[in-house]
C-alpha cells in the first residue's frame, strides 16, 4: 500500500507549484519563479507532482518531489520531462502505476499524446488528433481515446504506450469528449454515433463485447463510480452542443437509470469511495458587471440526498479551463480528499483567490492557501 500522503498541490498567485496539508500546515514551495505554472497533478502514489511550466521562451512538463522541507528554503531543482519552444502541452495525465506521465501538446493544426517514462527523463509522441480525450486502463498498459470529433471522420480506439493500435475502431464516435474504463477494466462507455448526428452512449462489456445502449439528447459527459459499476452522465433535455443538463445515472448490473438531480449540472466528481457525487450548478443567472456564482451540492447514492455546501465565486481559469473539460480532468485532477471527507476548490474573496477546504457533512469552510488549480493527493 502506498504510504499516506493527504496533501493539496495548487499553483500560488506567483504561478509556483506549492502543496499545503488540508489545515494548512506545513506548506512547501516546490518551484522557484521564473516559470510560470499551471495543472499540478499527483502520481497516483503520492510520490510526486507534475505540472506544466511556461516561460517566454517556451513550456514544459516537470516532474517534483514533495520531499519534507522548509516553505522559503531553496526549491529542489524539478525533472523536465519535456520543454517546447513552439510546441506547448495544455494538459497531462498520470498513468496508474506512476511510471508515466500522459500529456498532450498543441500543435498549428492538431494536438499530439505524449509519453513521459519518469525513470528514463524522455517522452515520445504516440498520436495526432483534434481535439483529443483518453482514459488509462488500470493496468496501465492501454489508453481509449476519442479523437477528431463526431461521425465517420472520429476515432474511438485503444492504443498501447508504444502509440500501436488495438485493433479496429470500436465506433464512430457520438458527441461527447472523454470516454471511460471502469475502475476494474470490465466495462468501456463512449458515446457512438447509430446514425448521422444521432448520439447514444455505448456501454461495451470488455470480456464478452456485448454492448448496452443509453439514449441521449446533446452532447454527454459521463465517469464510472470508483469500485463500482455505476456510470454518472449529464446531458441537455434538448438536442443543443454542449454536455449540460440533469445529472444521472445506471447501474450496468442492475439496468436501473435515476435521476440525481434535475438541476441543470456543469461539471460532477465521484468521491473515490464512490458512494457520494459533487456537482456544481449555476447559482444565479449572469448579469452584465456581475461575476458567475457557483453552488457546490453533494448526492449521496445511499440516501439520494442532495445537500448544499457551499455557495463561491471561481476565478477565470476554474470557469474556462477547467469546468468546460471536468470529464477529462476527473480522471487526473482530484477535488475530493482521499478519504472522501471533503473538498478543495479555488475561490475569489477580497481580491485574490483563495483554496477552501469543505467538509463533505457539512460545515464552515476552511482556508487553507492562497492559489488555484487545486488537487488532492489519491492517497
Amino acid at each position: 500500500m502506498p504510504a499516506r500522503v493527504n496533501r493539496i498541490a495548487y499553483i500560488d498567485l506567483n504561478g509556483c507549484v506549492c502543496t499545503v496539508n488540508p489545515d494548512g500546515s506545513q506548506p512547501r514551495r516546490l518551484s522557484e519563479e521564473g516559470l510560470f505554472f499551471q495543472h499540478p497533478a499527483w502520481s497516483p502514489d503520492g510520490r510526486h507532482v507534475a505540472s506544466i511550466g511556461m516561460s517566454s521562451g517556451g513550456a514544459g512538463v516537470y516532474c517534483f518531489s514533495d520531499a519534507t522541507r522548509s516553505f522559503r528554503s531553496v526549491a529542489p531543482r524539478p525533472r523536465e520531462l519535456y520543454f517546447g519552444q513552439v510546441q506547448a502541452p495544455i494538459y497531462l495525465y498520470w498513468a496508474p502505476s506512476s511510471e508515466h506521465v500522459s500529456f498532450l501538446v498543441g500543435y498549428p493544426q492538431s494536438f499530439a499524446l505524449y509519453l513521459a517514462d519518469l525513470q528514463r527523463g524522455e517522452s515520445q509522441m504516440l498520436e495526432t488528433g483534434q481535439p483529443f480525450f483518453w482514459d488509462w486502463t488500470p493496468d496501465g498498459a492501454y489508453m481509449l481515446i476519442h479523437t477528431d470529433g463526431q461521425g465517420e471522420d472520429g476515432r474511438v480506439n485503444f492504443i498501447d504506450t508504444d502509440g500501436e493500435d488495438w485493433g479496429e475502431n470500436l465506433a464512430a464516435p457520438g458527441s461527447f469528449q472523454a470516454p471511460a474504463i471502469s475502475s476494474d477494466g470490465r466495462y468501456w462507455a463512449y458515446a457512438g454515433e447509430d446514425e448521422p448526428q444521432v448520439s447514444e452512449i455505448v456501454i461495451e462489456q470488455a470480456m464478452s463485447g456485448e454492448r448496452l445502449i443509453l439514449q441521449h439528447g446533446g452532447a454527454v459527459a459521463m465517469a464510472w463510480q470508483p469500485g463500482g459499476h455505476v456510470l454518472a452522465f449529464t446531458s441537455p433535455s434538448d438536442d443543443a452542443q454542449h454536455f449540460f443538463g440533469p445529472l444521472r445515472l445506471f447501474d450496468v448490473d442492475s439496468e436501473r437509470v435515476w435521476t440525481a438531480t434535475q438541476k441543470t449540472v456543469f461539471a460532477y466528481f465521484w468521491s473515490p469511495n464512490g458512494r457520494k457525487l459533487a456537482y456544481f450548478t449555476l447559482a444565479q443567472p449572469p448579469a452584465e458587471g456581475v461575476r458567475i456564482a457557483l453552488d457546490l451540492f453533494v448526492y449521496d447514492l445511499g440516501t439520494d440526498a442532495c445537500d448544499h455546501l457551499l455557495t463561491f465565486t471561481p476565478p477565470v481559469v476554474f470557469l474556462e479551463q477547467f469546468l468546460p473539460f471536468f470529464d477529462q480532468f476527473s480522471r487526473s485532477h482530484r477535488l475530493w480528499s482521499p478519504d472522501s471527507d471533503a473538498l478543495v476548490v479555488p475561490a475569489l474573496a477580497e481580491r485574490t483567490s483563495r483554496l477552501l477546504v469543505i467538509p463533505a457533512a457539512g460545515g464552515p469552510p476552511q482556508p487553507v492557501a492562497e492559489g488555484f488549480m487545486a488537487s488532492w493527493s489519491a492517497v
